[in-house]
């Protein structure tokens, strides 16, 4: 019997050795393929284009797929000519303490307002110069504008009002299909309209191995065993 235990002892480390080497390996395959998964996902959403549409109310409304990366450096290291992202990449750069959390995002969003009216003009006479002055106004809800114009300058203001909202979500590409991100600018101002727009956000890293201490009970015949040690588990399934 007592030569058995040194046997018994080896032939129980070897299999232990044997699992460890095991996880090992499916933990940097997987790690190995999620990375790569990544950065495919990352090249095509930096190759997407934006899609621009009006709403009812002539509202402009855009769409894009957001740029994601488990952690900021794998967005800041993308190798692109798109003057946009690299705009947000500079943006991710200047405010990189705020990219430590894994729920951070930023988005750079680029519009034109075209406002194309007549109004009626105002002459008066300057009192000082005896020169005329024409001066002109207009406003509504999205802008107001001023004018002041003498036979040596003319002056200009003008105010306008936006209105912009910002979705993150997920849609479907179709069966058996990953769900893609995707951002949705708004902006209510029907002078204007978007013209490029880049989102970025930092996913959570679904981590699958734990390692962990464990206690134990087990039952032979009349006897209750405990144990206590240090396990490694890979979840199939979180909730």
């Amino acid at each position: 019997m007592e030569e058995e235990r040194p046997r018994l002892l080896s032939k129980t480390l070897w299999h232990i050795g044997l699992v460890i080497a095991l996880l090992l390996m499916t933990y940097l395959y997987l790690n190995e393929r999620n990375i790569r998964i990544e950065q495919e996902t990352l090249i095509e959403a930096s190759m997407s284009e934006i899609e621009v549409w009006r709403g009812k109310n002539g509202e402009s409304i855009a769409k894009i797929q957001v740029l994601e990366t488990s952690n900021k450096k794998a967005f800041l290291n993308l190798q692109t000519k798109d003057s946009t992202i690299l705009d947000l990449q500079e943006l991710v750069r200047i405010n990189r303490k705020l990219f430590n959390d894994a729920k951070a995002a930023a988005a750079i969003i680029k519009s034109q307002t075209t406002i194309d009216t007549t109004t009626a003009t105002v002459v008066t006479i300057d009192s000082v110069s005896n020169t005329p002055i024409y001066t002109a106004n207009i406003k509504n809800k999205w802008y107001e504008a001023n004018t002041v114009a003498t036979k040596d300058s003319t002056t200009i203001k003008l105010t306008t009002v936006h209105n912009l909202s910002l979705v993150i979500g997920t849609e479907s590409q179709g069966l058996f299909k990953k769900r893609k991100t995707v951002a949705i600018v708004q902006d209510d101002n029907p002078y204007s309209e978007i013209k490029d727009m880049r989102v970025y956000n930092v996913t959570q890293s679904k981590k699958r191995f734990v390692v962990g201490p464990y206690i134990g009970m087990g039952i032979t015949g009349t006897s209750i065993n405990w144990s206590v040690g240090l396990g490694v588990t890979y979840k199939l399934i979180e909730f």
